[in-house]
């Protein structure tokens, strides 16, 4: 992944320096920081969204028993299936 990143960012930092938008090491430096501190941001903000309602919402639905006995009797009731049509191919 991070092979991927350095590339993406070197091409990206070459087009900013063929370009001609960069006239110092400083605006190069400071763009990469703004771009470093942007990507961080989406990161946590992803995760926030994946903590605070993702995760909440996946343990209230584990708790739903009745709901876990339906999934549950379907799973069986698949595992049953398959279980028929193998011993009628065997048969």
């Amino acid at each position: 992944m991070y092979a991927v990143y350095a590339v993406i960012g070197g091409a990206f930092v070459g087009l900013l320096i063929g370009g001609g938008y960069f006239d110092s090491i400083n605006a190069l430096q400071v763009t990469a920081k703004a771009l470093s501190n942007t990507a961080g941001l989406i990161v946590i903000v992803f995760l926030l969204g994946y903590g605070l309602v993702e995760f909440p919402r996946s343990l209230w639905q584990s708790s739903d028993l009745a709901l876990q006995l339906h999934l549950c009797q379907m799973e069986a009731a698949t595992e049953f299936k398959t279980f028929s049509e193998a011993s009628l191919k065997v048969s």
